[in-house]
């Protein structure tokens, strides 16, 4: 994480372990920098490939970013990624909003313990 930032962010203990536990971690400081990081290394015509590295099949594709007018595009490359769900949002903190919260769709805290537990390999 870089340092500045890094310090100024607050977060759960559980989102801090996943971030330490992670190869790397950037932190943008600004719409600029973000932009710039999400097509770093853009081929000639423009494009990133988003790609992970998968034990036993090697880089696997998922998507091209490329600059837009307003910031950026994703375009996956499997159909089911590209679908639009409108209610696949559900937020997390207690600011006002029109969309579902996850503790109310999820059991409560309870659902947000397990998940973080699920998330860091642990057991409760």
């Amino acid at each position: 994480m870089n340092g500045a930032t890094a310090a100024s962010v607050r977060l759960p203990e559980e989102i801090e372990g996943v971030l330490a536990d992670a190869r790397s971690v950037r932190f943008a400081d600004s719409v600029e920098e973000l932009v710039e990081l999400a097509v770093a290394d853009a081929d000639e015509r423009g494009y990133h490939t988003v790609a992970y590295e998968v034990p036993g099949r090697g880089e696997v594709p998922e998507a091209w970013v490329c600059r837009v007018r307003n910031g950026v595009a994703a375009n996956y490359f499997e159909p089911y990624m590209r679908r639009r769900d409108p209610d696949c949002m559900y937020i997390a903190d207690d600011r006002p909003t029109d969309k579902p919260r996850f503790e109310e769709a999820f059991a409560g805290d309870r659902g947000t313990t397990v998940l973080r537990s699920q998330t860091r390999g642990s057991e409760i």
